[in-house]
């Protein structure tokens, strides 16, 4: 049985009440033009329930190609050292995923 391997991004970002405003407006952008990217699965950012400091990038993609080509694009190259100026941290995890068939 042929299993297909997906590979899952998330992006912890720690950004102060002070800029999260405009922290908001930068990953509206990137995740808008990741969205529109060949390969890409799902990108979605949320907010973290109770704590106003965390926000939270998780993306889904066909396989490490594609991923390796969005990290290369020039809204990611762009927008993201944006967010990194603004934010207090963030933490960048990768991981093979595969996909659970009932």
């Amino acid at each position: 049985e042929f299993r297909r391997v997906l590979f899952r991004s998330e992006a912890s970002i720690t950004v102060s009440e002070q800029n999260r405003p405009q922290t908001l407006r930068l990953l509206e952008q990137l995740t808008e033009a990741s969205q529109q990217e060949n390969g890409n699965i799902s990108y979605q950012h949320y907010l973290h329930p109770t704590d106003p400091e965390q926000l939270l990038i998780v993306e889904l993609w066909q396989n490490g190609e594609v991923l390796a080509a969005h990290e290369a694009t020039r809204h990611f190259t762009t927008l993201l050292p944006q967010i990194e100026k603004l934010s207090d941290g963030i933490d960048i995890r990768k991981f093979d995923a595969e996909p659970v068939v009932d």
